[in-house]
């Protein structure tokens, strides 16, 4: 059971956390640039988005 034990100050831990964090904010990016681009598409594919369907609004 050397697995159970952690080490706040591991690097390893440090690196898997920053590399999810930044494929976390890359994902978020990637989805709010398509969700802007792709609103007149999404209007007839995908009514149900907040922003084809009108909940949100490109000011907000």
């Amino acid at each position: 059971m050397a697995f159970a034990h952690t080490n706040a100050a591991d690097p390893q831990l440090a690196a898997l956390l920053l590399a999810l964090a930044s494929c976390l904010g890359a994902n978020i990016y990637i989805v709010g640039l398509n969700q802007i681009t792709d609103i007149d598409i999404d209007r007839i594919n995908k009514p149900d988005l907040p922003l084809a369907s009108g909940i949100f609004s490109m000011r907000t």
